[in-house]
C-alpha cells in the first residue's frame, strides 16, 4: 500500500474510534455535561485539541501544532490572526463567519491539495464551529 493511504486509512480508524469512544462528551447543549468555555480556555493554556474538536472529528486530520492530513491549527491561527475578513466562494464575510462557512461547506486550495471536507453542510453546527475557530484564532496569537 501507498504509505499516503495507509496514513488517511489509520486517521479514519483513529477517527472512529475516538467518535465511539467519546459519547459522553459533548456539547452543553445537547444535554451532555461539559463547558465548552472552560474546556476551550483550558485547551488554549494547554496547547491541546479541545473536547469539542475531538467529538467534532476535526482531530482526524488536525493537530495543534503539526500537519496531519490538513495544517496544523497553530499555522491557520497565525496565518487569520490579524485578518478582519474571509473570502469564500466569491463572497467576503467577516472573518469568523468565513472560516466558519470553509469548515461547515468544505473546499480545498488554500493549504495545498488537500480538500476538506465539509463538516456541517445543514448548519446546525454553527455555533459550535464558530467556537472552534475563535479558539484556532487564538492559538495564532499566542
Amino acid at each position: 500500500m501507498k504509505p499516503k493511504l495507509i496514513k488517511t486509512a489509520l486517521l479514519l480508524i483513529t477517527l472512529a474510534a475516538l467518535t465511539g469512544c467519546e459519547d459522553h462528551v459533548d456539547y452543553k447543549d445537547d444535554g451532555l455535561n461539559f463547558d465548552v468555555d472552560k474546556d476551550l480556555q483550558s485547551a488554549l493554556q494547554q496547547k491541546r485539541m479541545p473536547l469539542l474538536a475531538v467529538r467534532l472529528g476535526c482531530n482526524a486530520c488536525h493537530a495543534i501544532d503539526r500537519k496531519l492530513v490538513g495544517p496544523a491549527w497553530e499555522d491557520v491561527g497565525k496565518r487569520y490572526a490579524n485578518a478582519t475578513t474571509y473570502d469564500y466562494k466569491g463572497k467576503t464575510y467577516p472573518v469568523v463567519e468565513g472560516l466558519v462557512q470553509k469548515v461547515s461547506h468544505g473546499g480545498t486550495g488554500n493549504w495545498g491539495v488537500e480538500s476538506m471536507p465539509a463538516l456541517d453542510p445543514s448548519g446546525g453546527k454553527h455555533d459550535q464551529i464558530a467556537k472552534l475557530v475563535g479558539f484556532i484564532l487564538k492559538l495564532g496569537k499566542q
